[in-house]
């Protein structure tokens, strides 16, 4: 079966705006799910195989990842809020209440992008530790 997440992200599929309707989605589904019923039932194709390559709820499908990012995402907000003032037990438990499947680690490199620009100093927007408002090495 096709799935159509009805999300915010979704937005090529709405009504009007992608590249097919509705009617039409669901007639792909349908003969897409027919057609593989029908190498099941030649022999061509086994459904153990099938079963194994789709997997429906995996990472790959991306509610996960997008899950984890918004959980990342809402602790660093907060951290920046906090004026940078917790510890990293806080902030990973912040993470955790949201989605429970970050791992520190997870949470250790996305705030390290955030922290360090691509040249691995530290970004600052106002004056330091040292008042000076240069960049730590």
């Amino acid at each position: 079966m096709l799935m159509r997440p009805l999300t915010s992200l979704d937005e090529e599929l709405y009504s009007g705006c992608g590249l097919w309707s509705r009617a039409e989605l669901e007639a792909m589904d349908r003969k897409f799910v027919a057609s593989v019923e029908a190498a099941f039932a030649a022999g061509s194709e086994r459904r153990e195989a099938a079963a194994a390559t789709v997997q429906i709820k995996s990472s790959l499908n991306g509610s996960r990842l997008l899950a984890e990012q918004a959980a990342i995402g809402a602790a660093w907000n907060w951290f920046r809020e906090a004026k940078f003032e917790a510890t990293a037990v806080e902030v990973v438990a912040r993470v955790r209440a949201s989605c429970a499947s970050v791992t520190a680690e997870q949470v250790r490199a996305e705030f390290k992008k955030r922290l360090y620009g691509s040249d691995g100093v530290v970004v600052r927007s106002s004056g330091g530790p040292d008042g000076s408002g240069n960049s730590l090495p």
